[in-house]
C-alpha cells in the first residue's frame, strides 16, 4: 500500500463485496501485505494525542477500522488476527474519536463471534472492563450499546463453550498472588455484569424481533405497491395492445364496410333496373288481365240470351274492336261453345 489515498478503494471494496466474491477477495488479500500496512498506518495515527490528529489522520483511522470490521464480517477473521488487526481493535476501544471506538467494538463483536481465541484474547488483555465501562456510559446511544452488548455476549458464549488457552504458571509467590487477585476481581466483575448483560441481551433480541417485523411489514407494503404497479402496467399494456390492434384493423374494417355499401348499392341498382325493365310488360299483362276479365264477364252475362249466330258475331266484333290476340279469341270460342250447349239444351226443351 503506497499511502492513505489507497485506503479508499480497499474500504469501498470490502463494504460492497457480496456473495462468492467475498472468499475470492479474502484469498487475494491473504497473499499480500495490504492489511498489515493498513494496520501500521492506523497505529501511527492512534498513538498520537487527539489534538495532533489531523483530518487526514481521522479519515485514515475510520477507513482502516471500517475495512477491518467488514473484513471480519465476510470471513477474514483469521487474516485480521494474523496481521495484528485484533490488537489494533483492542487498542481502539480507548481512542478519543467516537467513530474509532465504535468501529473497534463492532470489529471485536465480529471477531469474538466467529473465533473463541479472539474472545479469550480480549479477556487475557484485561480489555473486558473497557467494554463494561462503555456499556455503562453509552446512555441513550443505541448504536454503541448494540455493538457493546454483542461483543460482551459473544465473549460470554466463548467462556461457556470453550476452555481458556493455557498460560504459563506464575513462578513466584508474588506473581501467583497477583494472578489470583486478578482472577477474583474478574469473577466479581463478571457477576456484577452478568445480570446487566442478560437484560441487555434480552432487550437486543426484542429490538431485533421488532426490527425484523418492521422489515417484514415494509417488505409486504412494498410488495403490495409493486404488485399494484405491475397490475396497472399490465392493464396499460393490454389497452395499448388493443388500441394498436384496433388501429391496425381500422383500414380493413373501413374497406370491408365500403365493400358492403358497394354491394348494397349494386344490389339496389340491379333491383331498380330489373323493376324498370319489367314495368311495361307488367302494365301490358295487367291490362290484358283486365280486358280478359271484362270480356269474360260480358260473355257470361250476354251470351245465354243470344242465338248462336248473334253470339258469334258479337264475339268477333268485340275481338276486333278490342284488338284481342288469338288466345282471347279461343277463349271466346269457348264461350260460344257454352252458348251452343245452352242453345241445344233449350232446343231439347222445346
Amino acid at each position: 500500500m503506497s499511502g492513505p489515498d489507497s485506503l479508499a478503494p480497499l474500504s469501498y471494496t470490502l463494504a460492497h463485496v457480496v456473495g462468492v466474491e467475498e472468499e475470492e477477495l479474502v484469498r487475494g488479500l491473504r497473499q499480500t501485505d495490504v492489511v498489515q500496512r493498513a494496520v501500521e498506518l492506523a497505529k501511527e495515527q492512534l498513538v498520537l494525542p487527539q489534538d495532533e490528529v489531523t483530518a487526514l489522520g481521522q479519515d485514515v483511522l475510520c477507513k482502516v477500522f471500517g475495512a477491518l470490521v467488514n473484513l471480519a464480517c465476510i470471513g477474514g477473521v483469521q487474516l485480521v488476527k494474523e496481521q495484528d488487526g485484533l490488537d489494533l481493535m483492542i487498542d481502539g476501544m480507548q481512542a478519543d474519536i467516537y467513530a474509532v471506538r465504535y468501529f473497534a467494538v463492532a470489529g471485536l463483536q465480529n471477531m469474538c463471534g466467529q473465533d473463541y481465541e479472539c474472545a479469550w484474547r480480549v479477556v487475557q488483555t484485561n480489555s473486558e472492563p473497557l467494554l463494561h465501562e462503555l456499556l455503562s456510559t453509552t446512555g441513550s446511544d443505541e448504536q454503541m450499546r448494540r455493538v457493546v452488548v454483542g461483543a460482551l455476549a459473544n465473549i460470554d458464549v466463548a467462556k461457556q463453550q470453550s476452555a481458556p488457552p493455557t498460560v504459563p504458571k506464575p513462578k513466584t509467590r508474588r506473581e501467583r498472588k497477583a494472578a489470583e487477585a486478578a482472577a477474583a476481581a474478574r469473577a466479581k466483575k463478571d457477576q456484577e455484569v452478568a445480570a446487566l448483560l442478560a437484560e441487555e441481551v434480552e432487550t437486543r433480541r426484542q429490538l431485533d424481533r421488532v426490527e425484523r417485523f418492521r422489515e417484514w411489514h415494509f417488505a409486504k407494503v412494498i410488495e403490495k405497491h409493486v404488485l399494484r404497479a405491475i397490475g396497472r402496467a399490465r392493464q396499460k399494456l393490454a389497452a395499448a395492445t388493443l388500441i394498436e390492434a384496433a388501429a391496425r384493423g381500422m383500414p380493413a374494417r373501413r374497406q370491408a364496410r365500403a365493400l358492403r355499401h358497394e354491394r348494397r348499392r349494386h344490389t339496389m341498382a340491379t333491383r331498380t333496373q330489373a323493376a324498370a325493365r319489367g314495368m311495361p310488360a307488367r302494365k301490358e299483362a295487367r291490362h290484358l288481365r283486365q280486358a280478359r276479365g271484362a270480356t269474360s264477364t260480358l260473355t257470361r252475362t250476354v251470351a245465354p240470351t243470344l242465338t248462336r249466330a248473334a253470339a258469334l258475331t258479337l264475339t268477333r266484333t268485340a275481338a276486333r274492336s278490342l284488338g284481342l290476340p288469338l288466345p282471347l279469341t279461343v277463349a271466346l270460342n269457348c264461350g260460344r261453345s257454352v252458348v251452343r250447349r245452352g242453345c241445344s239444351a233449350r232446343g231439347g226443351a222445346s
